[in-house]
């Protein structure tokens, strides 16, 4: 049976089929974390609430958007949402008031040296392993 099995997997892999999601070896798996940056505003205006609305150019940006991390391959390995929005008021209110979202995704894959994040419709954006490991992930959205 264990010759049956083997001969198998040589066939498939000889056929160009795709390695197993598991690599022996590989690191463990991990949490990505951190925040999602968008200019907007709460009705009290008071740091640490809940933001209402953010600007025009981030309106997608919102609780529960979905996020898509991928592996270096483009192969998606693991997916999350935005938690609510809180405000933080910069340095010269309301211009710097921003609407951070936090985020955590678990269960990501440790195989891959970067991870692209694909935050709703918007283009993926690039990090490598470590970054992404470190849980301080700050993406801005209005940038």
């Amino acid at each position: 049976m264990r010759t049956l099995v083997l001969a198998a997997t040589l066939a498939l892999t000889l056929a160009g089929c795709e390695a197993p999601a598991f690599v022996p070896g590989a690191p463990p798996s991990f949490t990505a974390s951190g925040t999602v940056l968008a200019a907007g505003a709460s009705s009290s205006n008071k740091e640490g609430e809940k933001c209402e609305y953010t600007s025009r150019k981030s309106a997608d940006i919102k609780e529960g958007l979905r996020l898509v991390l991928t592996d270096y391959a483009g192969k998606t390995v693991a997916i999350g949402s935005l938690g609510p929005g809180t405000l933080m008021l910069g340095d010269n209110p309301p211009a710097t008031q921003r609407c951070e979202f936090r985020f955590s995704i678990p269960n990501v894959p440790g195989h891959s040296t970067f991870y692209g994040l694909k935050i709703g419709d918007r283009e993926s954006v690039e990090f490598n392993a470590a970054k992404l490991r470190s849980g301080g992930l700050r993406i801005d959205t209005d940038v």
